[in-house]
C-alpha cells in the first residue's frame, strides 16, 4: 500500500476569531492550574494499538494527566448548561485516546471557574443523558468506515496521496451569497455560509517537512512493523 496523509485548510480559513481564543485560553489556564506540571515536560503523547473498522492501527494521542490510580484524565472545561451538547464530540476524542477520565469544571462567562468540580467515567457516559447509545455506537461505526474507505482507496502501490479538507463560500443559484433583511434594514445571515470539500489526489511529497520525508524515506516499511511491534504499547 501506499501513504495516505492529511492535510488541513490554510490557517486563515479556520483560525479562532477573538472569542474563540479566548475560550482556548481560559481552557489552557484550567488545565495548568489542576495538573502538577514536571518541569522537564511540555507534553505527553502516548503510542495506541487497536482496532478501528476492520483495520489495526497505531495511534498517537495526548494525555492532559494521570492520577495516583494510573488512571488517564482529559481536563476540559465547560458551560454546565452546554455539557450535552459538547460531550458527543469530547467523548469520541477521548474514546480513540482510551481516556478513563472526563474532569470538568464549569466556567461563567468571565472564564471563572467557580463552582465544584465533576469528573465522568468514560465508560458510564454512552446510555446516559448526556450520550444516547446510539449515538455513541454510530460515531464508532463512521470511523471505522472512514479508515476502511481511506486504506481501500489507496493503490496497491508506493504512491504518496493527499487527503485535503478545504471550504469555499456557499452560493446560491443566482449567484449571491445566502442572506436577506430583516424588518428595519438589518441584514440577515451575514455570515458566509461554507461548502465543506475533500479531495483525493495523487502528489509528491514536497509539501511535507523534510525531516520527516526524510526519517520516511531512510526507513523501509518491514523495519516501522519491527519497530512497531517491539513496543510495549497499550
Amino acid at each position: 500500500k501506499g501513504k495516505m496523509y492529511m492535510r488541513l485548510p490554510e490557517k486563515k480559513s479556520y483560525e479562532m476569531d477573538e472569542r474563540g481564543q479566548r475560550h482556548s485560553y481560559w481552557g489552557v489556564k484550567f488545565e495548568e492550574y489542576v495538573i502538577e506540571q514536571d518541569p522537564e515536560v511540555k507534553a505527553s503523547y502516548k503510542m495506541l494499538k487497536g482496532t478501528i473498522g476492520s483495520k489495526r492501527i497505531l495511534l498517537s494521542a495526548e494525555v492532559d494527566a494521570q492520577d495516583a490510580e494510573g488512571r488517564q484524565i482529559e481536563v476540559k472545561t465547560c458551560y454546565k448548561k452546554k455539557l450535552a451538547a459538547k460531550m458527543p464530540l469530547t467523548w469520541i476524542q477521548s474514546y480513540l485516546g482510551k481516556v478513563d477520565v472526563l474532569y470538568y469544571g464549569w466556567k461563567n462567562d468571565e472564564g471563572i471557574v467557580s463552582q465544584s468540580t465533576q469528573e465522568y467515567d468514560m465508560v458510564g457516559i454512552p446510555g446516559s443523558d448526556l450520550l444516547q447509545l446510539p449515538e455513541a455506537n454510530a460515531m464508532i461505526g463512521f470511523v471505522g468506515d472512514v479508515v476502511d474507505w481511506m486504506y481501500d482507496a489507496l493503490p496497491d502501490k508506493d504512491e504518496t496521496w493527499m487527503l485535503e479538507y478545504s471550504t469555499k463560500p456557499r452560493k446560491n443559484q443566482g449567484g449571491n451569497y445566502r442572506g436577506g433583511r430583516r424588518a428595519g434594514g438589518r441584514r440577515a445571515g451575514s455570515r458566509e455560509e461554507k461548502e465543506e470539500q475533500i479531495s483525493l489526489k495523487c502528489c509528491e511529497k514536497k509539501f511535507l517537512p523534510s525531516w520527516y520525508a526524510q526519517l520516511v524515506g531512510d526507513t523501509t516499511e518491514d523495519q516501522l512493523v519491527k519497530q512497531v511491534k517491539g513496543l510495549a504499547l497499550n
